[in-house]
């Protein structure tokens, strides 16, 4: 049984969440219902959870620093962000800190179900990929197709395009010194970019440009915790242009500056 927790600054809702949802029908537990994101982000470090539910308006801590804190410290856990508008302003950065779904609140609750199935879903995959894959992989690999069918044709295609990926993926993991490039990728595996390009997407649910960006980011993440490294030097470590690309792009998968990263590790 998936253990979730949950957070809503609104008393109605959390109450909606404790009776309107059948959380044994889904194989679910709601373990714990937060009023804000701090106290949802204290609770869970001490009981770890599978699923987190949160709204993204909160007093204390809102959804975005919910999402960013399970982004960089507990990766695994899956996150569902809810909104009481049809107002996707905050979608980027929900998809940069690899939340599973963003919902907008209705009376029945069927959306936020869904968005816990979904869940489920690629907790499972990921848990089957660990048996089976010695190659470490981001959020971005969570959709990989580990069930294949013995003895068909079907087997042959999703091994061949599973294998694209675990090269892909090693490939660029070995070259994260470089300014990376889909042509380089596709000639070293030997196959066609478009084609390189459409089965990385399908398998992986990410482009394969946002998945360079996404490893070399945490690769920065790693050497700003637990080295010296001046910035521009982790930035000439990953290839990449200049300082400013660097703290740009930082910026944009994880919502803070390298320095800003560095100064919160130090704490």
């Amino acid at each position: 049984m998936y253990k979730v927790i949950a957070a809503d600054d609104e008393p109605m809702v959390r109450r909606a969440l404790e009776s309107l949802v059948n959380w044994e029908e889904i194989d679910c537990q709601l373990d714990f219902v937060a009023t804000n994101g701090r106290q949802l982000i204290e609770y869970a470090r001490q009981n770890q959870p599978d699923i987190v539910i949160t709204d993204i308006k909160m007093p204390e801590a809102d959804g975005i620093e919910v999402a960013r804190f399970f982004s960089q410290e507990m990766s695994q856990v899956k996150v569902i962000l809810l909104t009481a508008y049809a107002d996707f302003s905050y979608a980027k950065q929900a998809i940069s800190y690899g939340v599973v779904e963003y919902v907008t609140k209705t009376g029945d609750f069927e959306d936020v179900v869904a968005a816990v199935q979904k869940s489920i879903q690629q907790l499972e995959q990921e848990r089957q990929q660990t048996t089976t894959s010695s190659i470490p992989a981001p959020p971005p690999y969570t959709h990989l197709i580990t069930q294949l069918k013995p003895n068909s044709q079907e087997l042959q295609e999703q091994k061949g395009s599973v294998n694209l990926v675990l090269e892909t993926t090693r490939y660029i993991q070995q070259h994260l010194d470089q300014a990376i490039t889909l042509n380089q990728i596709a000639a070293y595996i030997g196959v066609n970019e478009s084609y390189l390009s459409r089965v990385f997407s399908n398998r992986t649910g990410s482009t394969i440009k946002n998945t360079i960006n996404s490893i070399k980011i945490e690769k920065a993440k790693e050497l700003l915790a637990n080295t010296n490294l001046k910035i521009y030097e982790i930035a000439m470590q990953l290839g990449l242009e200049n300082t400013t690309y660097l703290s740009r792009l930082f910026h944009q998968y994880t919502g803070c500056t390298p320095m800003e990263y560095r100064n919160q590790k130090k704490k």
